[in-house]
């Protein structure tokens, strides 16, 4: 048999035969043709039609989900990705916000944490730190002020944090986070301290010194200075001693 195309007529000779023109029968995974044809047995070799697929030599309906049988069908006769087929004569393109693989016979949604590709072929995970917040969403966002991502997932941020752009902070010190759900840390009050992850705000031990000696010294702001100037004399007398020792 010669390799020529499928739209040539060539010779054949076999022995007491006389010369005969038909199409060459080529792979059906290539042009979708049927009905064998032999040098012994020679046939007409057509193009599958519309609606069928063809392989081996058989013609065969189209009936499954997701096939797309045009004229000329051959072993891939599935519906081609970013496409939908909801018979076998009929493609359409897959619409926004859903994605359509190979042999799809309706459109399908991605789930929460990703988002279609280019080609509405597949879904593409969102980037590390956002998420989406429905299925079936088009664009990837942050979680909101006061929340935090785990895994595609926003949840509220705990007490003792503070929560930006789905990232969880601990409470610094000198401020707390009383509440779940804060964006922000609360600053301590003038005279309260706090470590970090505190959940609220305490005096200070230094602070806590000044009503015993506004009471010792009379309770004005001079006599407050003065004795505080007196402390601070005695302390620098005992450095000095301890160094001439």
């Amino acid at each position: 048999m010669y390799g020529c195309l499928p739209t040539y007529t060539v010779p054949l000779r076999s022995f007491n035969e006389p010369i005969v023109n038909f199409e060459l029968y080529r792979k059906p995974s290539v042009d979708g043709i049927f009905t064998f044809t032999s040098h012994r047995n020679l046939q007409p070799v057509e193009t599958c039609p519309e609606g069928y697929k063809c392989d081996n030599g058989r013609k065969d309906l189209c009936v499954n989900p997701g096939q797309y049988c045009p004229r000329g069908t051959g072993l891939d006769d599935l519906c081609p990705g970013g496409n939908y087929c909801e018979n076998a004569t009929v493609i359409i393109p897959c619409p926004d916000r859903k994605y359509c693989p190979k042999g799809s016979s309706k459109p399908l949604e991605c789930a929460i944490g990703f988002i279609a590709t280019d080609d509405r072929s597949a879904c593409k995970a969102c980037p590390a730190d956002q998420t989406t917040f429905i299925i079936g969403d088009d664009r990837c966002q942050f979680c909101p002020p006061g929340e935090f991502l785990v895994s595609i997932l926003c949840e509220s941020c705990p007490k003792g944090y503070f929560c930006n752009d789905g990232v969880k902070y601990a409470c610094p010190e000198g401020s707390y986070c009383p509440y779940e759900g804060l964006a922000s840390p609360k600053p301590c009050e003038i005279g309260l301290v706090s470590s970090e992850n505190s959940l609220q705000c305490s005096p200070s031990k230094k602070v806590q010194v000044l009503p015993i000696v506004a009471s010792v010294a009379g309770g004005s702001a001079l006599g407050v200075a003065a004795f505080c100037f007196i402390l601070l004399k005695r302390k620098l007398q005992r450095r000095q001693t301890m160094h001439d020792i």
